[in-house]
């Protein structure tokens, strides 16, 4: 019987990492007994060499022909390959290509993670000269005045108007969107899109729970005795590292064995480090996954500091529309104690697999914190909940059956309607 052929359009993939590439990867991996299967993502801009060995290896071709900059450059160069390929589904990691159902009339399935519908980053929305832009010199062009471009003059602000018309123009034309929580799938409703579903999670917990040996506290450049908070994170201003830094400075005046581990980089490294006048506050740097692992094994208290951060001039909200590590922090067994804000609400429920307290209020923080701190039972159980729940409901097996599911619905959908 031949197998039926999905085209996946999925914009950030491997040898990159992050949790888009994560879940790119293994979503891929997953679909290629069942289906067959064609990647096709951005242009490599760096690690060339890395891209072309994964590729060689890869058990479906990879199409690296995309941009960053021309938007309707890519729908040309995905309609040549379309035409190629035929395809009975095409699936998008972000909203833009759901406007390849309404050009092709082949049903287009998008994941959300509601930044590509919050603050569309879609660079150039215009079909005049489109084809140029996706020349390899503009994309160098581009990386090096990018800093400029994200500064909006009135003709940025005209443009912005265009970005946002174009992404619910997509959003609208797609057959559904799988939303990565429910403050995403809230926020496509508020734009009159009904077709999105709440789909949260993605961590491997089997690689996250916690092994009988770890590097010890010491080899980490911890306190062996103190009470240890973690965040991981880009150090941006939606991260709220600045009321966790003040906060943390604050609590270790009545708590005096606490320590505070920042895990990540960021464009506010520099500010956050001349703000932190604690030596108990330590910035670890950039680390691997896997040395963020042992950042989780090792800590008492997972944070989450998160605030929704606004542009005025465009409009424009970044938000914590989900927090993937706190499903990693689940799956590691810390305690989560997290701010109320965004998405985060769809992997944290208060008093069941952590802790949510009222963004950037210190008082609740402090409350919160202290009920943590003094109740070892609290723990517990919050790290068995935060166990289970990653396992059942957070773990990549479960979300990938989510995207089989909806696939063969709409395959048998599509086989019914011939």
């Amino acid at each position: 019987m031949t197998k039926q052929k999905i085209l996946l359009i999925l914009t950030e993939f491997p040898p990159d990492f992050g949790g888009m590439q994560t879940h790119a990867e293994a979503l891929a991996q997953r679909l290629t007994g069942a289906y067959t299967l064609e990647v096709c993502t951005y242009k490599p801009t760096k690690y060339k060499h890395e891209a072309a060995l994964y590729d060689r290896q890869a058990a479906y071709p990879i199409h690296r022909i995309l941009s960053r900059i021309s938007f309707y450059g890519n729908i040309g160069k995905l309609h040549t390959l379309i035409m190629g390929f035929q395809p009975h589904i095409i699936y998008s990691s972000t909203i833009y290509y759901g406007i390849l159902q309404q050009t092709t009339g082949i049903p287009v399935i998008c994941r959300s993670v509601g930044n590509d519908i919050l603050r569309p980053w879609i660079i150039y929305p215009f079909k005049w000269g489109s084809g140029l832009l996706s020349n390899r010199w503009f994309e160098q062009a581009f990386a090096r005045l990018k800093k400029n471009l994200s500064k909006p003059p009135v003709l940025d602000s005209i443009l912005v108007t265009k970005r946002k018309a174009l992404a619910l123009q997509c959003a609208q034309s797609c057959e559904l969107i799988l939303g990565n929580s429910w403050f995403t799938q809230k926020t496509f409703s508020k734009l009159n899109v009904r077709h999105c579903i709440s789909l949260p999670g993605g961590v491997d917990s089997h690689a996250f729970s916690k092994p009988p040996h770890t590097l010890s506290r010491q080899e980490i450049g911890l306190r062996p005795h103190a009470f240890v908070l973690m965040t991981a994170c880009r150090f941006v201003a939606k991260k709220g590292l600045d009321f966790l830094i003040d906060s943390f400075q604050l609590l270790e005046q009545k708590y005096p064995d606490l320590q505070l581990a920042l895990v990540g980089d960021g464009p506010l490294y520099k500010k956050l480090t001349r703000r932190a006048k604690s030596k108990n506050v330590l910035f670890i740097g950039k680390k691997s996954i896997d040395e963020i692992k042992q950042y989780y094994w090792n800590s008492n208290l997972f944070v989450l500091s998160s605030r929704v951060m606004e542009n005025k001039t465009t409009g424009y909200r970044d938000a914590e529309t989900m927090g993937r590590v706190l499903c990693e922090a689940n799956a590691a067994g810390v305690p989560v104690l997290a701010s109320n804000t965004g998405g985060v609400s769809s992997i944290i429920t208060h008093e069941h697999n952590g802790l949510l307290y009222t963004t950037d209020n210190y008082a609740d923080f402090e409350q919160q914190f202290a009920r943590l701190y003094a109740n070892l039972t609290l723990q517990q159980r919050l790290v068995a909940n935060g166990l289970q729940r990653a396992s059942r409901e957070f773990d990549w097996s479960v979300i990938l059956q989510k995207h089989f599911d909806v696939f063969e619905a709409q395959l048998a959908k599509e086989k019914s309607l011939r």
